[in-house]
């Protein structure tokens, strides 16, 4: 019984690498005292005072200033709310890793955002060739909180195959990569295994993000409400449609039942397509078809696309592929052609000096391939940061998942004898 035991407790330890025990504590202190250190050096409170406001203003502009921060603290705290919340109980799908999901998702959410500032300082000083320190106002925390949802996109690509010590580096590698692309599709192409329990955890993520989506798309915008209005509409219509069309798509997939997997997931796909093209001056019914054929084109995803991956062996935990990868390429190819299809309109684009403009005198032609180059260019970077991610997780120092250990947080969770023997329970009775 003792060498049981024994053999028991060394079969739930991750594969050490040469910092042992100590690998993430060194990793993460290290990490921690880095951040520290540079955003001592790359950062500044910005202070700068209210603005005078002409006379004649015709639109409600606002500064992104530390003045104005409470004007729009809601709607950072929506931002907030949807990568801590929505996306921690998302991640709590797993019967296995319930503890797991919420747990690193809210360790990300506390790296990320503080590394996110360090990381604009650099990409900023890199292009403009010249060392500027990063602003710390309400809008630098709302885009940290943008960046922080892309790396729990790949929490969830990894969602049980990676070890908290190989987190730190996915955490340290994809914010600069995302602001990266940011600068770069901004200033040069002008554009922008579960159970009852543990699936009802996971819906409540899904109605967190389903709720603040609209402010998720929305929030940069605060300083600009005449199309911060717009895109809070055009969201929420489009997330309406995802959730229509996805579940009754997940019914027609599975013959004549619901899977909870799309209900879950596929339902959000609105709020994602519709991210490019939310600013558009459209008609309303333009937002809910782009939805509507989302949430469908997700489902099937789910219910057919996703088979034939993990027949190929492509990781995929958390279904990001479904969820965000095939609508949000729709969703940048249906802003294109949506701008092809409306010549003269006062559509929108991100201009070069960041702020929201109506039709300036660009061509549709010309906008529609800014928005193609953007989408090259994103995928670029995205395949490169990821190859990337994969070669630094294989260094020697961070713990590695064996294939035994893949989705199970007992290694890395202090368990109570009664959970581990109710876990027990549950695989004899799968058995």
């Amino acid at each position: 019984s003792l060498l049981y035991t024994i053999k028991f407790e060394f079969a739930k330890r991750p594969h050490m690498g040469f910092g042992g025990r100590f690998a993430l504590p060194l990793t993460g202190y290290a990490a921690f005292i880095v951040v520290l250190i540079l955003f001592g050096v790359c950062t500044k409170l910005d202070d700068d005072g209210v603005p005078n406001m002409a006379s004649n203003t015709t639109r409600a502009v606002l500064p992104a200033s530390a003045g104005h921060m409470m004007g729009s603290y809601g709607m950072m705290m929506d931002a907030t709310a949807m990568c801590v919340m929505g996306f921690g109980f998302l991640y709590a799908f797993c019967r296995k890793y319930t503890w797991g999901g919420i747990t690193l998702n809210f360790f990300i959410c506390g790296l990320c955002f503080l590394w996110c500032q360090v990381a604009t300082c650099i990409v900023t000083s890199i292009f403009e060739g010249k060392f500027i320190k990063s602003d710390i106002n309400i809008a630098s925390i709302i885009s940290a909180d943008l960046v922080t949802a892309a790396v729990l996109i790949t929490f969830g690509v990894v969602y049980g195959f990676v070890s908290p010590c190989q987190i730190i580096i996915i955490c340290l590698v994809e914010p600069v990569a995302m602001k990266l692309n940011e600068h770069i599709v901004i200033h040069y192409l002008h554009n922008r295994l579960t159970n009852y329990m543990s699936d009802t955890f996971a819906m409540v993520g899904t109605i967190v993000l389903w709720m603040f989506w609209p402010s998720f798309n929305g929030a940069l915008l605060y300083d600009d409400v005449t199309v911060q209005q717009r895109v809070v509409v055009n969201t929420y219509l489009a997330i309406c449609a995802s959730c229509v069309t996805a579940m009754v798509t997940s019914n027609l997939v599975h013959n004549n039942k619901f899977s909870m997997i799309e209900v879950q997931n596929a339902t959000l796909a609105g709020g994602v397509s519709i991210g490019m093209s939310c600013s558009y001056n459209v008609q309303p019914w333009v937002p809910v078809l782009i939805g509507g054929l989302a949430g469908a084109l997700s489902s099937v995803g789910y219910g057919k696309i996703a088979e034939i991956l993990e027949n190929a062996g492509v990781m995929d935990s958390a279904g990001a592929t479904q969820l965000h990868g095939i609508p949000g390429v729709f969703g940048a190819l249906v802003a294109g052609i949506v701008v092809l299809a409306s010549p003269g309109s006062n559509n929108q684009y991100f201009s070069a000096n960041a702020q929201w403009t109506e039709a300036d005198g660009t061509s549709t032609g010309k906008q529609f391939g800014m928005i193609l180059g953007s989408i090259v260019c994103t995928m670029a970077i995205a395949f490169v940061t990821g190859a990337l991610n994969g070669l630094l997780c294989r260094v020697p120092i961070c713990d590695k998942v064996e294939d035994h250990q893949l989705i199970d947080e007992g290694p890395y969770f202090e368990m109570e004898m009664e959970h581990e023997l109710v876990e027990k329970e549950m695989e004899l009775k799968e058995v």
